[in-house]
């Protein structure tokens, strides 16, 4: 059984397809439509002190708006994987809302 996840994109009105970079976009043929962009908008590092911080892009804060961003940008996580996780959610509400 297969346990990944479905694909989101989005397609706007001219045909630009957006959506949150996975290895599966490239297993689906995405890149084969036509150029490709790719930018980080956002990163998860380690503290100093232990635990993990999540960072938006400028470009990110720029295209996707900064509304909410403290929370997040400011927050640290006790795992890796909660920061992984909150940072997905950060950019499929603003993509995919």
């Amino acid at each position: 059984m297969d346990a990944r996840k479905p694909l989101k994109v989005v397609i706007d009105s001219e045909g630009m397809l957006t959506a949150i970079y996975s290895d599966e976009l490239v297993e689906a043929g995405l890149f084969k439509l036509g150029e490709a962009e790719v930018y980080r908008a956002s990163s998860v590092e380690p503290e100093e002190l232990g635990g993990w911080n999540v960072t938006i892009s400028d470009r990110a804060h720029d295209e996707l708006g900064c509304e909410g961003i403290n929370e997040l940008a400011c927050g640290s996580f006790r795992l890796r994987q909660e920061a992984l996780a909150a940072e997905v959610a950060w950019l499929e509400e603003r993509l995919f809302t």
